[in-house]
Order: C-alpha cells, then sequence, then structure tokens
C-alpha cells in the first residue's frame, strides 16, 4: 500500500458528471433492469425450457455470476467499505489481493454478474444492453477513478498501472504489491450485492414463466 504525496477533493479530480455518476452507481442499473424485464415478458426466451441448449446457456450463466461474485469478496475483502463510497476518496493505494491481478476486480466482477444475469433472460438484446450498460456508465466512472488516484499517487500509480492491467487479469501477481490481508469484517454490506443477484434472479424467472 502506498500513501498519497498529495491530496485535494474529488471536485479538484474529476469532473462534476463523473463525480455524479460515481455517487449514482448503485441505483443506475434500474431502469436498465425495468427495460430488460419489459423485453422478455415481452419476447419470451428464445429457447424451451428444460431443452439441452437452455441448461447450456443457463449453467454458463451461473458460472459467471459465481466467478464475478467470489471475484467481488475477494476484492472488497481487501479494499473495505470504502467500495461502497459516494465520494471518489483514498488514502492509499491498495495493490495487493486481486488489486495485483487486475486494477478494478470489484468492476470485473460486476460485468460478469451483469452479462451472466443478461444471459440468464436468453435475449441477446438485453446482453448487448448489459454491454451498453458498462460501457456508458462505468467507462467514464474507472475514467474518473484513474484521474484521481493518478494525482493522488503519481509515480507510484503509474508504476502500478504499466503492470497490472486495467481488465484482463494478470496471472501472476504483481511482485511490486505490498502483502494485504483480506478480512471478513470488510464484507459487511456486501449482502446488498447478493442480494440484488438474486432478486435481479428471481424478477427474470418470473418474467419468464409468465403465459
Amino acid at each position: 500500500m502506498t500513501t498519497p504525496h498529495a491530496h485535494a477533493p474529488v471536485s479538484s479530480r474529476v469532473s462534476r458528471r463523473h463525480a455524479w455518476l460515481f455517487r449514482q452507481r448503485k441505483y443506475l442499473p434500474v431502469p436498465f433492469i425495468a427495460l430488460g424485464a419489459w423485453g422478455m415478458v415481452r419476447f419470451g426466451h428464445p429457447l424451451q425450457a428444460g431443452s439441452p441448449p437452455r441448461l447450456v446457456l443457463d449453467s454458463a450463466a451461473w458460472v459467471l455470476i459465481g466467478s464475478g461474485e467470489a471475484l467481488r469478496i475477494w476484492g472488497v475483502g481487501h479494499i473495505g467499505r470504502k467500495s461502497r463510497s459516494s465520494d471518489i476518496h483514498a488514502s492509499q493505494l491498495v495493490a495487493g489481493g486481486p488489486y495485483a491481478h487486475t486494477r478494478n476486480p470489484l468492476y470485473l466482477g460486476g460485468f460478469l454478474l451483469t452479462v451472466g444475469l443478461g444471459l440468464l433472460s436468453g435475449s441477446p438484446w438485453v446482453v448487448l444492453g448489459c454491454l451498453a450498460y458498462w460501457a456508458i456508465i462505468y467507462g467514464p466512472i474507472i475514467a474518473a477513478e484513474e484521474q484521481f488516484l493518478r494525482a493522488r499517487f503519481g509515480p507510484a500509480y503509474e508504476a502500478y498501472c504499466l503492470a497490472v492491467p486495467r481488465w484482463w487479469p494478470r496471472l501472476r501477481p504483481w511482485p511490486g504489491a505490498t502483502p494485504a490481508r483480506w478480512r471478513w469484517r470488510e464484507l459487511a454490506k456486501e449482502y446488498q450485492t447478493i442480494g440484488a443477484i438474486l432478486g435481479t434472479a428471481l424478477l427474470i424467472h418470473a418474467a419468464l414463466s409468465r403465459p
């Protein structure tokens, strides 16, 4: 973990639009979920329930969902409750645990979750909507976070960016990472994500079960 070489409020680091997106990131999925639910009710699932192709697709979806949540749990256990913060801030640069493999393990986990839930719908349009959602919403958010961290930690963050990919994980952990402990107590609010996953899965099931 690296300490900052400078400090400034978030308003001086990122634009108001990016800061607003970051604060509202918990609620922004709601209209996309509602639109996806309407699409599933309107068009249904293209594959028959219980058919081998449907079972394969559903299994792949749950593998993505499980992998995404496992990655989130690993990341939250290292970064702590600041992952739920409404403002972009950092007192230290966390580069251990999953952060030694990818710079955005929580977002990567969330991406896998979202695509997995999209696959459960069986609709290519819902999956494309999930991809568009991530590009439109989280592209600017990640850019804002990187801008903040680059200004806050300077050369240390630059070295981290050169060694650790933004998305696709490196197989071996970055040797320059400071070892970090994983703590159970940091998962106190991850139940919100798990509840959202189960709730969305039930919504998908209810939408597809309509006659």
